[in-house]
């Protein structure tokens, strides 16, 4: 390991001082991250929220798991996003499972923007996790959406030919060979025990780390940090 790679966890705050980068450890464990782009007539943000988990871990027999609690965690963070005109989206890889949000960010108007999505994704990522409520009417809806993107994916010549070129150059235990849709006969046994079970294996506090990149003023920045924290401190 190239150690000159790395800053030690003694020059975290020093480092971040020195950039102009907040850095916010908080009680939970949870990472806040943030920089800001002076813009004296813009308000906007962009946040990401990542887990270090990915599809590289999905257990035998349910490939595609972690793929499918990105599509449940995020269903309605998704469709509050969208009566807010603000960018949402959520991604799995072989290694991570992230949420991304980006939008309107002004302090003045708490009522439209990043401000109303906010509360929605953290009750879906973090204790008690909302969705869970929902699981028996979205599980299945969610499953057939992912089913649409494997068929998609099948259809997709550049897809196909990535896949083969993957298979030809890695190993099987090599995480950039992961299938991270995983396959119809596994998503079809996932049950909802399966997904509570992933979720509190996935969605831990102190593995969150939430990156912030805002545009506007230092108080703009501020207000967003300072938020986050206030919904984040008081979840385990």
């Amino acid at each position: 390991m190239n150690k000159d790679l790395y800053i030690s966890q003694n020059a975290e705050q020093e480092y971040a001082k020195k950039n102009k980068i907040d850095l916010r450890r908080l009680s939970n464990g949870v990472t806040l991250v943030g920089t800001n782009r002076f813009v004296e007539d813009r308000a906007e943000a962009g946040i990401h929220f990542s887990f270090p988990r990915g599809s590289y871990f999905d257990p035998q027999g349910k490939k595609g798991i972690h793929h499918l609690l990105e599509h449940l965690s995020a269903y309605t963070p998704l469709k509050i996003a969208q009566k807010n005109h603000t960018y949402f989206n959520a991604t799995t890889s072989s290694r991570e499972l992230r949420i991304i949000l980006e939008g309107t960010a002004n302090p003045a108007v708490k009522d439209y923007g990043i401000w109303e999505v906010l509360p929605s994704i953290f009750q879906h990522i973090l204790p008690p996790f909302a969705f869970f409520t929902s699981l028996p009417k979205i599980l299945d809806k969610e499953k057939d959406v992912v089913f649409n993107e494997i068929n998609e994916d099948k259809a997709n010549h550049g897809a196909y030919v990535r896949k083969a070129v993957d298979e030809a150059l890695f190993d099987q235990i090599n995480p950039l060979r992961t299938n991270t849709l995983g396959t119809k006969e596994d998503l079809q046994t996932i049950t909802r025990e399966d997904i509570e079970k992933l979720t509190a294996n996935v969605f831990i506090p102190n593995d969150l780390v939430i990156d912030v990149l805002s545009e506007g003023s230092s108080q703009v920045h501020t207000v967003i940090l300072d938020q986050i924290e206030k919904i984040v401190s008081g979840m385990q």
